[in-house]
């Protein structure tokens, strides 16, 4: 009857309603654990390194594992914003043409050397019929997916292969990342993607993590017009899958930035930044990695004076939040004055919202704190600061 299938109704939406509070009370328990636990090390390390009697040795192994911690809360902060902007739909795509080889390399880079500390072998996988070619998607997001697959894969492979590779197949682009691992129950193909959900191991012990790198890879794919699945087999391994729309330019070539040392000219960089830490640590960044000439303001109002008093300025790192005058205003009326000087917007606002803003009032770059200093000096050069000067011998 009506009545009964009313009923049958009524107690599966109560069901499923108690599993979503159970699973928002562990969620709510793990964020306690997953922010606890890398500031415990951060904390502990830092005042291990902090004793005079520490031998040289004992402190770098400290500093490794400070630094480990780091990346942790960083990479945990980060799976919990983008969630919130996915679950809220405020996530932007930006597509562009890039370089498929590219960015598969550009995981070999990240991940190989990690692999070889854990004694796995970490392999790329190119078409062998196909020459480098672009496609036009967002690299950002899709390098953000590969990301969450190959630390998963990671947590779970002893020892043996993690691969990264893609196939043509029709109108998409299919990149797979293949592991020797663990392997996953045919029963949890779909479970894996939702929310809070985390795998055990094959002694059913957890493996650490937010449970939301799968969910937000299969946002993600979402959000480019593909999909996401796994293929697996227990105790063989896993394979996702991810897909793209192949969207190509003919005879779409990616322009090579490679420029030799011989060529590099001294530049001029303006640093504005309100917190003392962070201006020294970009300052010393900025010097070991370039011959530069570096000037210093504390707010907008102090950028805008350097700006006025030094016309060979070759870019600006501005932050956005300071007292007297913010980088936004700063940066509004410094394009008055030079409209073509690259300003990089480094901020801890990392909402799309605040990147349209800085972009808005006229930086050409925006970058979140805390900063990938590897990403940073690649915008650095590409905004011409490492130029070709055929004068220089």
């Amino acid at each position: 009857t009506s009545r009964k299938r009313m009923e049958n109704a009524l107690v599966k939406a109560k069901e499923k309603a108690e599993e979503s509070d159970k699973l928002k009370t562990a969620f709510l328990n793990n964020i306690s654990h997953e922010i606890r636990t890398p500031l415990n090390g951060i904390v502990g390390f830092g005042e291990l390194i902090a004793r005079h009697d520490l031998e040289q040795s004992k402190k770098d192994e400290y500093l490794d594992i400070l630094n480990a911690s780091c990346n942790r809360l960083v990479n945990t902060i980060t799976n919990y914003m983008d969630m919130s902007q996915l679950s809220s739909g405020i996530m932007r795509v930006h597509n562009k043409m890039f370089d498929v080889n590219f960015i598969v390399y550009e995981m070999s880079f990240k991940y190989k050397e990690l692999c070889k500390r854990k004694n796995i072998e970490f392999e790329t996988i190119l078409p062998d019929d196909l020459k480098s070619f672009g496609t036009y998607s967002d690299p950002v997001l899709l390098q953000k997916v590969f990301m969450h697959l190959i630390d998963n894969a990671i947590k779970f492979t002893k020892k043996g292969k993690i691969s990264i590779g893609y196939k043509i197949k029709n109108e998409f682009i299919e990149f797979y990342i293949t592991d020797t691992g663990y392997g996953i129950g045919e029963e949890y193909y779909e479970i894996i993607f939702e929310k809070f959900r985390q795998i055990t191991t094959e002694n059913r012990r957890v493996i650490a993590g937010s449970g939301l790198g799968l969910t937000i890879s299969k946002e993600i794919a979402k959000l480019l017009e593909g999909n996401i699945w796994v293929e697996s087999e227990l105790n063989v391994g896993s394979t996702f899958f991810i897909t793209v729309p192949l969207r190509t330019i003919e005879d779409f070539e990616m322009k090579s930035k490679n420029i030799s040392s011989k060529n590099i000219k001294k530049p001029n960089i303006l640093l504005v930044e309100d917190d003392y830490t962070n201006m020294l640590y970009m300052n010393n960044v900025i010097k070991e990695n370039f011959l530069a000439t570096i000037y210093e303001a504390t707010n907008g109002k102090e950028a805008i004076e350097v700006v006025k008093l030094h016309p060979e300025l070759d870019i600006i790192l501005m932050d956005l939040k300071m007292p007297v005058m913010d980088g936004y205003e700063a940066t509004r009326i410094i394009k008055t004055i030079r409209n073509k000087i690259p300003v990089i917007a480094v901020s801890a606002y990392s909402f799309p919202d605040d990147k349209e803003m800085a972009l808005k009032v006229g930086c050409d770059y925006y970058v979140t704190k805390p900063v990938d200093i590897n990403i940073l000096l690649k915008i650095i050069k590409d905004f011409g600061i490492i130029k070709k000067d055929s004068n220089e011998e």
